[in-house]
């Protein structure tokens, strides 16, 4: 990952929004999203949707003490790659 450091009005630009930012250049060209996250933010904002369901204390209990098959990442990349 790289690191971008910006300018303290940039910064409270950011935060000011309270929700996901589209960051575009002098012509309109869209560089990407952000979602700014205060240093003091105890978590995502209170109308932040995630985009799958969080798992419940039992099913992260459930998954952690699974002993079933598996397959390594190279195993699952050439399932992927046979699928095109």
């Amino acid at each position: 990952m790289v690191q971008i450091t910006i300018d303290k009005a940039m910064r409270e630009k950011l935060f000011a929004t309270g929700e996901v930012v589209v960051l575009v250049d002098e012509s309109g060209q869209v560089l990407g999203r952000v979602l700014p996250e205060a240093p003091s933010s105890a978590g995502p904002p209170a109308d932040w949707v995630p985009i799958t369901p969080v798992p419940s204390e039992e099913e992260l209990k459930r998954l952690s003490e699974y002993d079933g098959p598996g397959i390594s990442t190279d195993e699952l990349l050439a399932r992927l790659r046979d699928k095109k």
